[in-house]
C-alpha cells in the first residue's frame, strides 16, 4: 500500500520499515545515531503542513528543539543501583540513566513484562491478498481474513464461468482464480443452412437464409419498458370504461324509477299513494 512513516508500512517485511520520504531504505542493523538523524528526523513536519493547533501565545517554533541530541550509547560501567533495579534490561537502564528516577525505571520494567507476555500469547492472523479486478463483474467480500467468503457478481450482459463463483480464504490464499471470470453473453442465433437440391438436368442450390436474434440488453430493456407502458394505458382505458358503464346504468335505473312514479300518480290523480306494512294505501 501507500502507508509510510515512523512506524513502517505494515507489510510484515521488517527489512523495509526504515524507509525515508525520499524512498531510501536504511539497513535494520544501522546505528541508533544514523536511524535518528537519517530516518527519524527525515519525517519531521514543517509549519506549513502541521495539523496541530496551539494555545494563545504559542506557535509551531515553541515546540521544536532542533539542537537536541539524544543519548545513543549507555555508559559501560553502570552504577550499582541501576543494575539492582534493572538487571539486564537495557530499556530500564537507559531510562534510569537519563531520568535518574528509580520509580520511572521500575515502571519501564513492569511495562516490558506486560508487553512480552502479551506478545507470547498473541497469534498471527492469517489473511488473503486483495481480490483482483474482474472484467464485467466484481468480487463481493466482507474482508480478507482467514475463513472469509467471496462471491463473484457479474454485470448485466455477462455471466459467470468456471467451477464456482463462491470462494473462501484458506491458509492465506483464495485458491486458483484463473478459471473464475465473467464472460459476455453470446447472442442467440438461428441459421437456415444451404440445401442443395439435385435434379436430373441441373444442380439447384437454394439460397441461405439467416435470421439473427440478438439478445441485446438495451433492446430487451426498451421492449420491457414499452410493454409496461402499453399495459398501463390498457388498464387506464378499462377503468374509464367501467366507470362510464356504471354511470349509464345508474341514469337508466333512475329514469325508470321516475317513470314508474309518474305512472302511479296518473292512475290515482286524486289520492296520495303510500305504503304501510307491505300494502299500498291511497288517501283521497
Amino acid at each position: 500500500g501507500n502507508l509510510r512513516g515512523l512506524l513502517g508500512d505494515f507489510d510484515e517485511i521488517p527489512d523495509n520499515d526504515l524507509r525515508t520520504p525520499s524512498e531510501e531504505i536504511l539497513l535494520t542493523n544501522s546505528t541508533s545515531e544514523r536511524i535518528h538523524y537519517d530516518f527519524g528526523l527525515s519525517w519531521r513536519i514543517t509549519e506549513d503542513i502541521s495539523l496541530f493547533s496551539y494555545e494563545p501565545g504559542k506557535s509551531f517554533s515553541d515546540y521544536q528543539l532542533p539542537r537536541f541530541r539524544p543519548t545513543f550509547i549507555l555508559p559501560t560501567n553502570l552504577p550499582p543501583e541501576v543494575v539492582e533495579v534493572c538487571g539486564t534490561s537495557r530499556e530500564c537502564a537507559f531510562d534510569f540513566t537519563l531520568t535518574d528516577s528509580v520509580e520511572f525505571a521500575t515502571e519501564t520494567v513492569e511495562l516490558l513484562i506486560i508487553f512480552n507476555s502479551s506478545l507470547a500469547s498473541s497469534s498471527k492472523i492469517k489473511s488473503c491478498e486483495d481480490l483482483p479486478s474482474v472484467v464485467g463483474g466484481v468480487w463481493n467480500a466482507t474482508n480478507t481474513l482467514e475463513g472469509s467468503n467471496a462471491t463473484l457478481s457479474c454485470f448485466h450482459g455477462y455471466e459467470a464461468t468456471g467451477k464456482s463463483g463462491n470462494i473462501q480464504c484458506h491458509n492465506g490464499s483464495w485458491g486458483n482464480l484463473t478459471n473464475i471470470k465473467c464472460i459476455p453473453i453470446v447472442p442467440i442465433s438461428t441459421t437456415m443452412t444451404t440445401k442443395a437440391v439435385t435434379t436430373s438436368e441441373e444442380l439447384i442450390t437454394e439460397p441461405t437464409t439467416s435470421i439473427e436474434m440478438s439478445a441485446s440488453p438495451d433492446r430487451t430493456d426498451n421492449e420491457l419498458e414499452g410493454s409496461s407502458r402499453h399495459n398501463y394505458v390498457i388498464t387506464i382505458c378499462v377503468v374509464v370504461l367501467v366507470v362510464i358503464i356504471i354511470v349509464i346504468i345508474t341514469v337508466v335505473l333512475y329514469r325508470l324509477y321516475k317513470n314508474n312514479r309518474r305512472q302511479e300518480s296518473n292512475q290515482y290523480p286524486f289520492g296520495k299513494l303510500s305504503y304501510l306494512n307491505g300494502y299500498s294505501v291511497y288517501d283521497y
